[in-house]
């Protein structure tokens, strides 16, 4: 009943891009729920239309591929997952928000710690850290830092956990 606002004389509504970053969102509030797969149905949706609508929808198919990642990795489908982001991890730090980074490289790691890879794992949790490191983001580097602990400490390493976790703790007494 509310009166439809306006800017400039324009209607204000929601941009097939805003209203595509709008339901992955919903697909999200699923995932927490632990209904993934009624978030992978949303994630692959928006994939589809984000598809469609060419370039204007660069920044919701980034944020499906993202999740859609996540669902596939909890969905035990660790391959698949890596074959969904693998190839896009360059062009997601270029664009995507830094939530959705964290999320590439966080689900890109368990996916090959899964598979017995470790090194691999390591090696995409130093990314997010370069990534995170470049553009200050304290909370993502503490998060990469915190998981290559937990690693390394399984793998039988405490030095380098010790090493991991004093900066951590520098960051932290920032």
């Amino acid at each position: 009943d509310n009166a439809i606002r306006l800017i400039g004389g324009v209607p204000l509504r929601g941009t097939p891009s805003g209203t595509l970053q709008g339901r992955c969102l919903v697909g999200l509030s699923y995932a927490l729920e632990g209904r993934m797969t009624q978030a992978e149905r949303i994630y692959r949706d928006v994939l589809r239309e984000a598809g469609q609508d060419g370039s204007a929808c660069v920044d919701p198919a980034c944020l499906a591929t993202a999740l859609l990642g996540e669902v596939l990795y909890e969905h035990d489908e660790t391959d698949a997952a890596l074959r969904l982001l693998e190839d896009r991890v360059d062009v997601l730090e270029r664009v995507s928000m830094p939530d959705s980074v964290l999320r590439v490289h966080r689900t890109l790691a368990a996916a090959h710690w899964a598979a017995g890879r470790r090194l691999e794992g390591l090696a995409c949790l130093e990314r997010l850290e370069d990534y995170s490191a470049a553009l200050g983001l304290d909370r993502l580097l503490v998060f990469s830092l915190s998981i290559q602990v937990h690693w390394r400490l399984q793998m039988g390493d405490p030095a380098a956990a010790e090493s991991v976790l004093a900066r951590v703790n520098e960051i932290d007494g920032r």
